[in-house]
């Protein structure tokens, strides 16, 4: 399970977002079913065999499915935060709030049309999707 919702941010960052969006809504289901992701759901039904067990990793990959994959933060290795998210239009109107990032607070909004960034609850811009940002000190 937490390969599958790997796959779907993959699918994402990489401009399929249709097919990204599609297994993140189906597993999104399983929240009706199962307490927790479970290691080895069947794929037909909701149903798990006799020997899984919860599997954070499996939640994580869903969380940062959702983060860097819709709602594209992509933190960065030299300190630097890239923002790029991947819209689907069932989303409608969607945001995240409070994603704590080198000593700042960021959320993002998504419209139908384009995205916008706040930093400490303070409008950053407005852009259309496709437009890659990278906040270079991202700490100030």
């Amino acid at each position: 399970m937490g390969m599958t919702l790997r796959i779907a941010k993959s699918l994402l960052e990489n401009g399929f977002n249709a097919q990204g969006f599609e297994i993140l809504k189906q597993f999104s289901k399983y929240t009706d079913h199962f307490p927790y992701f479970t290691h080895n759901p069947w794929s037909d039904k909701f149903f798990q065999d006799q020997s899984s067990m919860a599997l954070q990793i499996s939640a994580g990959a869903g969380i940062e499915a959702i983060i860097s994959g819709i709602f594209g933060l992509e933190p960065q290795i030299d300190g630097s935060l890239v923002i790029d998210p991947s819209y689907n239009q069932e989303l409608g109107s969607a945001e995240l709030q409070g994603f704590k990032f080198r000593d700042a607070s960021y959320d993002v909004v998504l419209k139908s049309d384009s995205y916008i960034l706040k930093r400490n609850g303070k409008f950053i811009f407005e852009k259309k999707y496709g437009e890659k940002v990278r906040i270079e000190n991202a700490n100030r």
